[in-house]
């Protein structure tokens, strides 16, 4: 297998779970065979850096540090509203940032086809314009990465006071067994002020809040209260009368709600007759174990844990390895007739994080987070 990534990370939360409405793999993380169990394989996961072979400023390294920083002050005092208020305000000006840069890049990469297509240009100059329309697509992916871990940050708030489980709810439909559709883009929305106001309102009374489009997984609703272990998502709207879109949106708004408070709710996504909720057992974390193995590769090149019987966490950072490593070595200190290696680049890399526990709340050392970017 050739090791591409930086570092390894494995992060586990489980439940038993008994639910009609929502498969399995929906509610808690599982091994790639997703068993219906709490007893797991060996998880190794290689995880790749999102950022590492593209551009990624000093500005945007200091503002992803400065963004760490307020959600940690947040996770220490979650009545701090003046932190929540400014990790909102700064996410807004980054996403609007990102959603202009790959504005410009789209219209850029227009221009360039158009060129190639329209102008009649020689071997040597299509050739170039060719080279120009991939080096766009690298730059446009660049960003779309940059805007997916901002978002990141939204998920990560809004998990710091929601319940794990629950939240998962926000991200799924209420009519159809699929994921919900995500959000636009924030800038150009002629509701953004109207919300941004209702959000300072909410905040302003001590409700800690966040605006939905800021996230990865709050997908119903424009603005999320996080004053309770359930999210209360509320719609914002300008002007008085409801469109067949708006009363669509209103009607899959009131099912969650009744489904949430009620742990019960009839004909939910798609399932005749009624849907109940019903969850046992107890949300384990490895955070320590986690981080502790991470700080011994930093000096090691790579470390293995095993912080309960059918379970490990390998941590490898490739660039301290010797030439002569081999995959094997991970394994000679655990005893596993079959390994299983569950890979999170797949969801981190391909944007397929959304529901799971932000990667923000599982690694604490900023620096650290950076590199498995």
């Amino acid at each position: 297998m050739e090791l591409k990534s930086k570092k390894v990370l494995i992060r586990t939360e489980y439940c038993t779970v008994a639910s009609a409405n929502v498969a399995p793999q929906f509610l808690y993380w599982t091994p790639a065979t997703l068993v219906n169990s709490v007893s797991f394989k060996i998880l190794v996961c290689f995880c790749g850096a999102l950022w590492e072979k593209k551009p990624c400023t000093f500005a945007k390294k200091r503002a992803f540090r400065e963004l760490v920083g307020l959600l940690r002050s947040i996770e220490e005092d979650r009545d701090n509203i003046e932190a929540v208020r400014e990790l909102n305000r700064r996410l807004i000006d980054l996403l609007l940032a990102g959603e202009k840069a790959i504005a410009r890049h789209t219209a850029e990469k227009k221009e360039l086809r158009r060129r190639l297509k329209n102008d009649r240009p020689s071997r040597v100059e299509a050739d170039l314009l060719r080279r120009k329309i991939k080096l766009t697509d690298v730059y446009i992916r660049a960003q779309n990465d940059q805007v997916y871990v901002w978002k990141c940050f939204g998920d990560a708030l809004a998990f710091t006071y929601l319940d794990p489980l629950s939240i998962k709810h926000m991200f799924f439909d209420t009519t159809k067994y699929e994921v919900k559709r995500g959000a636009g883009q924030l800038g150009g929305k002629s509701g953004l002020i109207a919300e941004m106001s209702v959000l300072d309102d909410a905040l302003n009374n001590g409700m800690p809040a966040i605006l939905c489009d800021l996230t990865n997984t709050l997908r119903f609703g424009d603005i999320c209260l996080l004053g309770e272990s359930d999210p209360f998502p509320i719609e914002v709207k300008t002007t008085p009368g409801l469109n067949q879109r708006g009363k669509r949106q209103k009607a899959k708004l009131e099912e969650l709600h009744s489904f949430l408070e009620n742990d019960n709710a009839n004909d939910f996504r798609g399932f005749r007759g009624s849907t109940n909720r019903i969850v046992s057992g107890e949300l384990k974390y490895y955070d320590d174990a986690l981080n502790a193995t991470i700080e011994r590769a930093h000096s090691e090149g790579f470390a293995t844990c095993s912080p309960e019987a059918g379970f490990s966490i390998a941590c490898i950072k490739t660039g301290e390895l010797s030439e002569k490593f081999e995959l094997d070595q991970l394994f000679e200190s655990l005893d596993l007739d079959a390994p299983e290696i569950f890979d999170l680049n797949h969801f981190k890399n391909g944007h397929g994080w959304a529901f799971y526990l932000p990667f923000l709340l599982t690694i604490r050392n900023s620096e650290h987070i950076l590199e498995f970017l």
